[in-house]
């Protein structure tokens, strides 16, 4: 059982959180304190994967089969390298963490509950095993987030909506927390931080499909800078087409990920634009623009207009200038600020904001919001695992 009190009243907490996020680009590690109430970013790094394990990271990635028994030690050797990574990240900040918080690397998402189905009840999958973590570096380590969530009804995500409002939230503007990764997210925080009125939901792809085009069209893992889309034109009638996907239309909450937008949906993009010879800088154009409409419909349906607010964007994304400037086209507003404004870097916000739902779990605090995720209650989030 664990002394809530002990953690409520600790005047100073340090934590590590660990994030592999729908990129597959790597792990996120954020050291920060928590001195009462606030939060103070230590450090952070992100820390490549190791060459020879992106084959299989890759088929994980993309949906392609992949042995059980390469699976299982996938998942154990994913433990070690987080692992390794926090012990770097030790030795970087000279302090020993009171806990660490992995989020751990999403493979699979499909929080839906189907009655019809034999397998019927939904679920997600997070591998990078706590028990090695906590093992290899002495510390206690809480895991599996979002399962908790799903378990009572919702969808496991998104969870940082909670971390927005808690620390982030201005007592007359309403502020927009948009996190732009392989999927693009965001959190409408009512002036004051209202955890009931929280509206949050993932509004389809970010990042994943323009990457994907530039692995297959250019040779490139990403576009830097939005330059090679920069180069080319919207094809307006594709958008079109694209933006009829019923996800776009879904109330929240909802979320989605690589099983809707990955690999399967890239290459169907890349099909359309050989048929119709569209050039490819101007489908990798195209895809930004949809990201960038996609979003700007999102915030646009929730946000109260005749009240103030600003948009504080992190992620990937935020470093695609070409991404940007569309977004402020589309939402019609200059008031999109990077999220390192806050006082905590943008490319560290998520990692950062698992080690504040790591706190919130070992002080007691549900961490969850229904009304963002759908669960039918307030429940504590993270399993917990202790060095042996």
């Amino acid at each position: 059982m664990l002394d809530y009190n002990y953690w409520r009243t600790k005047k100073e907490i340090i934590g590590i959180g660990v994030m592999a996020g729908t990129s597959f680009d790597g792990i996120d590690v954020a050291a920060v304190c928590f001195h009462e109430e606030k939060i103070e970013l230590l450090h952070f790094k992100t820390y490549p994967f190791l060459k020879k394990i992106i084959p299989d990271l890759f088929k994980l990635r993309d949906g392609r089969a992949i042995d059980l028994e390469s699976f299982t030690r996938f998942h154990w050797t994913l433990g070690v390298l987080f692992a390794d990574c926090v012990l770097d990240t030790m030795k970087a900040v000279k302090l020993k963490p009171d806990f660490i918080a992995s989020h751990g690397q999403t493979v699979y998402h499909t929080p839906e509950y189907r009655s019809d189905d034999i397998l019927f009840h939904g679920g997600t999958l997070q591998i990078g095993e706590a028990s090695v973590i906590a093992e290899k570096t002495g510390i206690l380590t809480i895991s599996d987030f979002r399962h908790a969530d799903i378990a009572v009804g919702g969808e496991g995500a998104p969870l940082i909506p909670w971390f927005d409002a808690y620390y982030f939230s201005h007592p007359q503007k309403q502020r927009i927390f948009l996190n732009i990764g392989g999927i693009a997210n965001f959190t409408l925080v009512p002036p004051g931080g209202d955890m009931d009125k929280l509206v949050a939901y993932d509004t389809g792809p970010g990042n994943m499909v323009i990457d994907k085009l530039c692995e297959r069209l250019f040779s490139l893992p990403f576009d830097k800078g939005g330059y090679l889309a920069a180069q080319g034109s919207v094809d307006y009638p594709l958008l079109k087409e694209l933006l009829q996907d019923t996800y776009f239309d879904l109330p929240g909450p909802k979320s989605t990920g690589r099983e809707r937008y990955g690999a399967a949906y890239s290459e169907k993009l890349l099909s359309i634009g050989q048929k119709r010879s569209i050039q490819p800088v101007d489908l990798l154009a195209t895809a930004t623009k949809l990201t960038s409409r996609t979003i700007a419909d999102a915030i646009t349906r929730e946000i109260h207009r005749n009240e103030d607010f600003e948009v504080f964007v992190s992620g990937g994304g935020w470093h695609n200038t070409t991404l940007m400037a569309m977004l402020e086209s589309d939402l019609k507003s200059k008031n999109i600020f990077d999220f390192s404004e806050t006082g905590i870097s943008g490319d560290a916000k998520e990692a950062a904001g698992f080690a504040a739902l790591g706190k919130a779990t070992l002080c007691g605090q549900h961490a969850n919001v229904p009304s963002v995720t759908g669960a039918k209650k307030n429940v504590f989030l993270g399993k917990i695992s202790l060095p042996g």
